[in-house]
């Protein structure tokens, strides 16, 4: 059809289709005769890639030949020769060059794309409020740097096309597989054969350094000593990926329709994508401490580490510690390698390879250098705490990287994108139980992992708000990302706060309980599922991304504790917060007491981390009410902090809730007293706190204030 030839021509030409109309970049408008595989172009030829180690179902002839091309470029007698080449040989159905310029148009809906757009862009055009990098448009990031490394050099500019440009069309090719099986699309599976002919590519000249990423890979991988044990042809890396490219195609093999027949398909294929993404980052990560270790001159070794660090560092930034983030990005980018700092950066960037998804073994030992182990990664260690099953509990604990996912996509204001993952979830999946697959933030709200709603917290809030407290959590979420009712009129950072705090403060709050209630239910009967629960109820109060440091880098209410502790003078040096101090100490206490059956004094223990779990939330009321005169978000999120205390301070005092849920409203509190906000919500939190039937210890809210005075 005319659309469909358009498209093509679009996409070929790297031409935002966005710019044009909407029916042209709207998949859904294709025919039913575009969806289905009777379009597709069979591999007739019996065409194969790297020697039979994968055959395309499709015909990606064409496009594996751009080996040929990236052949041509890398060889190039001038960067002059090898940039024409890079911008205008379309041989393989589109220019290198496109991948990156028509990627705002391709990957809006992606990721991992978006999420190197927020990691890299630098600056903000005055004109249009467009995001830029190297004040050019940040979407546009691998061909600013491709660019500017072929005139460094052509060997330096043949490495960006394969870390940069390719390497995320080819994650990109992966996610369009994923999407396609998502809408029943009987065609997805080519979308796999074109993701392997990126990867793969036709063979090239033993040595040759036009290979792709295949050859890149088996090339930096030997060094590492990462040859698979099982394939000596094959180092560990690629074998990992094809495994997976091939467990991708083979989903597919005995019915192309099978994304519409079989609802589970989807996941099944997003489990593989993820597993490859987290392979193909562990590749980029081996490139970059060769990078480093490599013997070449000071100059050129910088560039180099350069170069890997804008393909490696953005995908630390996917782990929610910006500040660690920010400090390689400046060690490696800004001021420049100083060979001084090896130990400093392998160490650091070691630390984020639980979140990226691999190991120390896939990595391997560079040459003669011992590389770390994975002991060294402390899985086994939540802050001091220790579950039971620690690789279980650690894939719970990363939901939290769904809440840095959601900030960050709207951060660049991708809402549909955010409200996509909190939806559907990104981060964790239950291998142990098919029925829930991908796990999501929304989920939670639903309680459709547990479903345990007999205790008083939950009651609470069912009192107050005449509504679960996933249900009222989900609602205020939904009206922050689609800007109504109550936010109808609130900025871009308000939303953002107002969605993070729910996060903290009402969901990762609520669903613990949820937990730590449950396993107490299932002491007496069953104590593994206990056992599993409580270390559950722990993840989701303290997540993957905390690190030790005194930084607020958590999205979950441990990290609330640590970043309201300066205000309140209640530091400690473990911890972050005296709070969650004993709430280390009382997780472990309540672990042990259900190991050993005590069942009774189970319940007291959680009764004191009820009390504990109270504080940060009060002093978030109270932090964000005293800034509100002073900071955009404060009123936005000192109203969802109030959301959380609310349900607690009504079942003390009604008078003071009433006080409370007048002066927190949003967008504007009710002062009619001629109090400020703070003075407000101070007098009604001292009648309660300081009130017998009170369950908060009130001195651990606050040494800087006198809110326990009588």
């Amino acid at each position: 059809t005319v659309l469909s030839s358009l498209r093509k021509y679009v996409s070929l030409k790297g031409i935002d289709c966005s710019l044009l109309s909407s029916s042209l970049c709207d998949e859904t408008q294709l025919s039913d005769a575009e969806q289905s595989s009777d379009t597709v172009k069979p591999n007739d030829s019996g065409h194969t890639l790297v020697n039979g180690t994968y055959t395309p179902t499709s015909d990606v002839s064409d496009l594996a030949s751009i080996s040929s091309l990236v052949h041509t470029i890398c060889n190039a007698e001038n960067s002059e020769i090898a940039i024409e080449a890079y911008s205008s040989d379309d041989s393989a159905g589109l220019t290198i060059q496109s991948m990156s310029t028509n990627a705002k148009s391709a990957m809006s809906d992606e990721l991992m794309f978006n999420q190197y757009v927020v990691a890299l862009s630098d600056g903000v055009e005055k004109t249009d409020g467009s995001f830029l990098f190297d004040d050019k448009p940040a979407h546009h990031y691998a061909d600013t740097i491709t660019s500017d490394a072929f005139k460094t050099s052509v060997e330096l500019g043949c490495q960006s096309i394969k870390i940069l440009n390719i390497w995320m069309w080819f994650a990109h090719k992966l996610n369009e597989a994923v999407k396609g099986c998502d809408k029943g699309r009987s065609d997805a599976y080519t979308s796999i054969d074109e993701a392997a002919a990126l990867w793969l590519g036709n063979p090239t000249p033993s040595n040759d350094v036009g290979g792709l990423l295949f050859e890149m890979t088996e090339s930096i991988g030997r060094m590492f000593n990462s040859v698979d044990e099982d394939n000596s042809e094959m180092v560990h890396l690629n074998r990992q990926i094809i495994n997976r490219l091939l467990f991708a195609q083979e989903i597919f093999s005995d019915d192309k329709n099978r994304c519409a027949s079989d609802p589970d398909t989807v996941d099944d294929l997003r489990i593989i994508v993820k597993e490859i993404f987290s392979f193909t980052s562990a590749v980029l990560a081996q490139g970059l401490i060769h990078s480093m270790l490599d013997q070449r001159d000071e100059k050129e070794k910088r560039e180099y580490v350069e170069l890997f660090s804008f393909a490696f560092l953005p995908l630390l930034n996917t782990c929610g510690r910006g500040e660690e983030f920010d400090i390689l990005y400046d060690m490696l980018v800004i001021k420049k390698f100083d060979e001084a700092d090896t130990d400093d950066v392998l160490n650091a960037i070691q630390n984020f390879y639980n979140c990226l998804g691999f190991t120390c073994d896939d990595i391997g030992n560079y040459g003669l250098r011992p590389g770390c182990t994975d002991s060294d990664l402390s899985l086994d260690n939540m802050m001091g705490y220790s579950p039971v099953n620690s690789t279980k509990t650690n894939m719970l604990a990363k939901l939290d990287l769904d809440a840095v996912a959601i900030v960050q996509l709207m951060s660049i204001e991708n809402y549909d994108l955010a409200r996509d993952i909190y939806v559907n979830g990104y981060s964790y999946y239950d291998y142990d139980n098919a029925e829930y697959g991908f796990v999501s933030l929304y989920d939670l709200t639903q309680s459709a992992t547990i479903g345990y709603d007999d205790f008083t917290t939950y009651k609470l809030f069912q009192d107050y708000f005449q509504q679960s407290p996933g249900d009222l959590a989900d609602e205020t979420i939904t009206n922050a990302l689609d800007q109504q009712s109550n936010f109808v009129n609130a900025s871009g950072p308000q939303r953002l706060e107002a969605v993070k705090t729910v996060i903290s403060n009402i969901i990762s709050y609520v669903s613990s309980l949820e937990a730590f209630h449950f396993a107490v239910d299932q002491c007496n009967s069953n104590s593994e599922t206990a056992i599993t629960a409580w270390d559950g109820g722990v993840a989701l109060i303290i997540g993957s991304i905390e690190s030790g440091s005194p930084n607020n880098d958590g999205y979950f209410l441990y990290a609330t504790s640590k970043a309201m502790c300066d205000d309140f003078a209640t530091c400690a040096e473990e911890n972050g917060s005296y709070a969650n101090n004993q709430l280390i100490q009382r997780f472990t206490q309540g672990q042990k007491q259900i190991t050993e059956k005590s069942c009774s004094n189970v319940q007291q223990t959680l009764e004191a981390i009820e009390s504990l779990l109270a504080i940060p939330l009060i002093q978030s009321m109270l932090y964000y009410a005293d800034k509100d005169s002073q900071i955009e978000t404060a009123g936005a999120a000192g109203y969802v902090s109030s959301l959380a205390v609310l349900p607690i301070i009504d079942s003390l005092d009604t008078e003071s809730s009433n006080m409370v849920e007048n002066a927190m409203s949003f967008p504007s509190g009710s002062q009619t007293s001629g109090q400020s906000k703070i003075e407000i919500i101070y007098g009604a939190l001292k009648s309660v706190l300081t009130d017998p039937s009170s369950f908060i210890d009130c001195e651990l809210i606050s040494n800087a204030h006198p809110l326990c005075d009588d």
